[in-house]
């Protein structure tokens, strides 16, 4: 029964010894490898130390160079005695030589690039003008393709009417410009007539000299597919404004509506801005969110950084445990042995 006991203990020895054995033999080996390593970095900096990397400096300039005049050539004393005669027909104005000007280098020698500033505040469209001759009669055939003249039915009957066809719009955005129109330029308010889609704007000086009180201008929208079609009537007492009828008012009238078609095209850009700007608050919203999600992937590195530094000082901590803990087993076995020993001494 003894010398199984002492045989067990004696194999329980020896598996803790291999063990130990085992792990000194790959520490030693992981530790061979990390100086290995560390030798190949040495070597591979020395060789960059030795031949470092030449570095294109910029040339300094001397600030004590200076021009030297060049020395004028001696002429020929036979070719002078040639062109002598011609000397005496002809004087010549002597030539003063400039004199040597000192080039001194630049104090700084570093690049100062030049930033421009945009103010993004304002906007100042450049207007190209022309030739106040030609551009009047450019004007008033632009005017006259822009403005039309026909027969169009309204709550009156059918009358003579302005009509513009603007390409872009539809006829609610045509109404409501028209209604700003009227009411910024000549202090107007624009009603709608009752049981009919047309809308009246009473007593409106549009200009019209001769026309008393004023006109009535009746007015009425109407979509024509990717654009909307404006027609404008105009009450001047008994008969309606036409070219042919009144033809100094039918002007002053084509210019309003010149004018007006110009309004409605502002009013297009102005909302297309309106579109574009929100486009933009939409994409900052988008970088913002990018950018906090980036934040939150740098966080998570650092974390995990921080987790892998823990977990590689509690693998150094328990080799040092592994280590003291085979220490007392050793010492453990003495012990036993040592009993063992006294046990078999007894007789």
């Amino acid at each position: 029964m003894k010398n199984l006991l002492f045989l067990f203990v004696m194999l329980l020895v020896v598996s803790v010894s291999l063990e130990a054995q085992s792990n000194q033999e790959k520490k030693e080996e992981k530790k061979e490898k990390t100086q290995w390593v560390i030798k190949g970095a040495k070597v591979f900096n020395s060789k960059a130390e030795a031949q470092p990397m030449q570095v294109n400096k910029p040339v300094q300039a001397n600030t004590q160079t200076q021009l030297q005049p060049r020395t004028p050539v001696q002429p020929n004393t036979q070719t002078q005695q040639i062109q002598q005669p011609q000397t005496q027909t002809q004087a010549r104005t002597p030539q003063t030589r400039p004199t040597a000007r000192i080039i001194s280098a630049p104090q700084n020698n570093t690049y100062q690039p030049q930033t421009r500033t945009y103010n993004t505040n304002t906007y100042e469209p450049q207007v190209q003008t022309y030739n106040n001759y030609s551009n009047t009669g450019y004007q008033m055939e632009m005017k006259s393709m822009a403005v039309m003249e026909a027969q169009e039915y309204m709550n009156q009957g059918t009358h003579n009417a302005l009509v513009v066809e603007i390409e872009g719009a539809d006829a609610k955005v045509a109404e409501k410009v028209w209604s700003d129109f009227v009411k910024d330029n000549y202090g107007t308010r624009v009603k709608k007539v009752k049981k009919s889609d047309d809308s009246i704007a009473e007593g409106v000086n549009v200009g019209i000299v001769g026309a008393g009180g004023g006109v009535n201008l009746y007015s009425r929208a109407e979509d024509r597919g990717r654009a909307a079609k404006f027609m404008v009537w105009m009450d001047v007492g008994n008969d309606y404004l036409s070219s042919g009828s009144y033809p100094t008012w039918y002007n002053t009238a084509e210019n309003m509506m010149y004018e007006y078609k110009l309004e409605v095209k502002r009013e297009l850009v102005r909302e297309e801005l309106k579109d574009e700007e929100k486009n933009l608050k939409k994409l900052q919203a988008d970088l913002k969110k990018l950018k906090s999600l980036q934040d939150r992937y740098h966080k998570a590195i650092e974390d995990s950084y921080k987790r892998i530094q823990k977990a590689e000082s509690d693998i150094a901590q328990n080799e040092s445990e592994q280590q003291g803990m085979v220490q007392e087993i050793e010492q453990q076995m003495m012990l036993i042995q040592q009993v063992m020993d006294r046990l078999n001494s007894i007789q």
